[in-house]
């Protein structure tokens, strides 16, 4: 059994373990669900996680670890949306968006995930965020369980990432 999860902002050093471990995450299979995310992989490169490590005051990307593990047991990214994406208009309130999310699968269920929410539900708090969004993969019907037990509601359905790119 390992310590209590702590969680840390990652920097560009991390980026090599993190990007492993966030493909790790993401490769999934539901086996007899038909649902199949093996050799899919979230990311490319360790170097798009440049962009999430980078000092900034609204958003960064935290990094759980545990005592006695050798490598990153989760992260989570986050950033305050304060702008609509699409018109670029001022939102009325500033509001929290995470994503990618990510626990190594052999240590899910030990309390990284929470510990990770919990660091960034403090952050909505800090930038006076009036809600918190993540937008889960069309495919990943088997966490919007997990979410919800988390107190989150589902919103819209957007139309797969790939169809909304112009």
């Amino acid at each position: 059994m390992f310590a209590r999860p702590v969680v840390r902002l990652a920097t560009e050093r991390d980026c090599t373990e993190l990007f492993a471990l966030i493909n790790e995450a993401y490769d999934v299979e539901t086996g007899d669900r038909g649902v199949s995310f093996k050799h899919t992989k979230r990311l490319l490169s360790a170097h798009e996680l440049l962009p999430l490590v980078a000092a900034r005051a609204d958003g960064g990307l935290f990094l759980a670890e545990l005592t006695g593990h050798p490598s990153p047991a989760g992260c989570l990214a986050w950033e305050v949306v304060r702008h609509d994406v699409v018109t670029g208009a001022p939102l009325p309130l500033n509001h929290l968006h995470f994503g990618p999310f990510a626990v190594r699968p052999g240590l899910q269920r030990s309390g990284v995930g929470r510990a990770l929410l919990n660091a960034m539900l403090a952050e909505a708090q800090r930038h006076n965020c009036a809600c918190v969004d993540i937008e889960v993969v069309n495919h990943r019907t088997d966490i919007l369980p997990w979410y919800e037990a988390q107190g989150y509601v589902r919103g819209a359905m957007l139309p797969p990432l790939a169809s909304r790119r112009s």
